[in-house]
């Protein structure tokens, strides 16, 4: 039916003078015009019966979370003020403004000085986890007992690793902020092969000033105090630059030594630009009802049909 509608009907009750003009006039030049106008008819009529939609996929890369843990040293010499106004002052100041500019990443807290103790799970809670931080102090963790008093990186790396043991994420990271060597606690390098095994990198950063100067703080009335060791000579910066390095290298990460609030503020924004990332592509199909475009179409070739039809009688004079 389709062909003899598209090929063959002008053919019916068609009167020619005679068989010479009617040998050209069953077939016009133009006619192959009406025959595409028609087949493209019969197409989109099929389509609009068959209930045509337009099908199309999109993929895009989605950027997984990571999982970022903050080690945080809040041992009493965090309190020296050879970096103005103080060491741990502004190891909290530019620490706020990393949580700051987190977008989907979890985030999370611990806190150590002889001991380590995780102050916030991995959370996106940005607002409470900064306002904990502001709050990092000494204080919150008794070192006038013995067993609470001194800087345990090694176990606080490990209470890292095993806060990683729930965690699903494929970009894990260490941060590690601390200004003195490890005095107990087992030994760091202990530590990074469970965090080699966990594909966590650690990030290590060192905050102490290189002027060599005696470490004081001011305490609560206005009096300098000074920093003493057993025999009560005055003490120095004492940090393990060697061994804060190897725990960076061995797992991928870097180490950084910051003396101003500047300096570490820029550690941390080259921190931010090597953290593990890894991407995961999503595909979405859609589909689109085109029924309303090919019954317009239809319409219009129809139009099209019926007015060039006349003009092919008219022009061969079958009419």
């Amino acid at each position: 039916m389709i062909l003899w509608y598209i090929f063959g009907r002008e053919k019916i009750g068609t009167i020619h003078p005679n068989a010479l003009i009617a040998k050209h006039l069953r077939t016009p030049k133009k006619i192959w015009i009406l025959w595409i106008i028609r087949t493209l008819m019969i197409v989109s009529l099929i389509s609009m019966i068959a209930g045509a939609r337009m099908i199309y996929t999109t993929i895009t890369l989605q950027q997984i979370p990571q999982d970022i843990m903050i080690v945080f040293d809040i041992s009493l010499s965090m309190l020296a003020e050879d970096i103005s106004p103080s060491r741990i002052a502004v190891a909290r100041s530019v620490v706020r403004d990393f949580i700051a500019e987190r977008r989907s990443d979890r985030i999370g807290l611990i806190i150590f000085a002889g001991k380590p103790f995780i102050s916030v799970p991995f959370s996106t809670d940005y607002t409470g986890i900064s306002s904990i931080v502001s709050g990092l102090s000494p204080d919150l963790i008794r070192q006038d007992l013995p067993w609470l008093s001194g800087t345990n990186i090694g176990d606080a790396l490990l209470l890292a690793n095993m806060a990683y043991s729930w965690s699903h994420s494929s970009a894990r990271s260490i941060i590690l902020l601390t200004d003195w060597r490890a005095n107990v606690g087992i030994d760091p390098l202990i530590s990074w092969s469970e965090s080699r095994d966990l594909w966590i990198k650690i990030f290590t950063v060192g905050i102490w000033s290189l002027s060599g100067a005696e470490l004081s703080y001011t305490d609560g009335w206005g009096t300098k105090q000074y920093f003493s060791d057993g025999s009560g000579g005055h003490l120095q910066s004492d940090l393990d630059e060697p061994m804060m390095r190897q725990l960076a290298d061995i797992t991928g990460g870097q180490y950084h030594h910051a003396d101003d609030r500047i300096w570490l503020s820029q550690i941390f924004s080259d921190i931010r630009a090597h953290l593990p990332s890894s991407t995961k592509s999503k595909m979405q199909t859609k589909q689109s009802d085109i029924t309303p475009i090919l019954l317009i179409l239809f319409v219009i070739l129809l139009l099209v049909e019926r007015s060039y039809l006349r003009w092919v009688m008219r022009r061969y004079r079958l009419m």
